[in-house]
């Protein structure tokens, strides 16, 4: 008689320990999992928002966790940009002067991509901007682009320089961190008509890097943070 309460005492206090052990297993690995390489159990907490800390005391540790690890990657990893310079002063001062349309910010691999276009009515060239940013206050660099290709052979290759410089001219008076608008309009006047030919012109003004370069078709003058390289889209 005294033996059966004796092993179910027995088999009881082993169970206990089992489900015990494998809770401290399953909160040590919950502990130290990395969000970078989320797991269906992970999934699961993140899209269940409503669990509280006493119904899954691990809840509330991984969140904590994910969120200051996050933290830390997007400030140690994120990119060069423009100081200063937003996506919404480049884009004013074409929309009014040249009539660029604007697609607005779209996805990209690494960053967000706003291009504008217009064509002019005079020529038939095509100008174009490119914004490369992180988020609308951040630009990390901008193309400017004149496309003749859809006139070649029609027009003399004077003419699309004089535009190109009329429109360059009016790109580099975009505002940023010590910009300055009258020395990169006379560094523009010098160079855009010899950036024709392989190579590249640059200058540094205030906080940032402008190039120069192209084809009697296809120019293009870019704006980058100094020191920043353009990674791929």
């Amino acid at each position: 008689m005294n033996g059966k309460p004796m092993g179910r005492w027995l088999i009881g206090c082993i169970v206990f320990a089992i489900i015990l052990m494998s809770s401290s297993a399953y909160a040590q690995k919950l502990v130290t999992f990395r969000p970078d390489t989320e797991s269906d159990v992970f999934m699961d907490f993140k899209r269940d928002k409503g669990m509280t800390s006493m119904n899954n005391p691990f809840y509330s540790v991984i969140e904590t966790y994910t969120t200051e690890h996050q933290n830390r990657s997007t400030n140690k990893d994120e990119p060069k940009t423009i100081p200063g310079l937003t996506a919404a002063n480049i884009k004013s001062i074409l929309e009014k002067n040249w009539g660029l349309v604007f697609s607005g910010p779209q996805k990209g691999k690494l960053l967000l991509h706003d291009s504008g276009e217009a064509v002019d009515s005079d020529t038939g060239i095509h100008l174009m901007c490119d914004i490369y940013e992180t988020s609308p206050q951040k630009v990390q660099w901008v193309n400017f682009i004149v496309d003749a290709s859809y006139v070649m052979g029609l027009i003399k290759i004077d003419r699309i320089t004089k535009l190109a410089e009329r429109y360059f001219s009016s790109c580099v008076t975009i505002s940023y961190d010590g910009a300055n608008p009258t020395k990169a309009k006379q560094w523009v006047a010098k160079n855009v008509w010899k950036a024709v030919k392989p190579g590249e012109f640059s200058i540094q003004i205030g906080k940032a890097e402008i190039n120069l370069f192209g084809t009697e078709y296809m120019r293009t003058l870019q704006i980058t943070p100094i020191g920043g390289a353009t990674p791929l889209y």
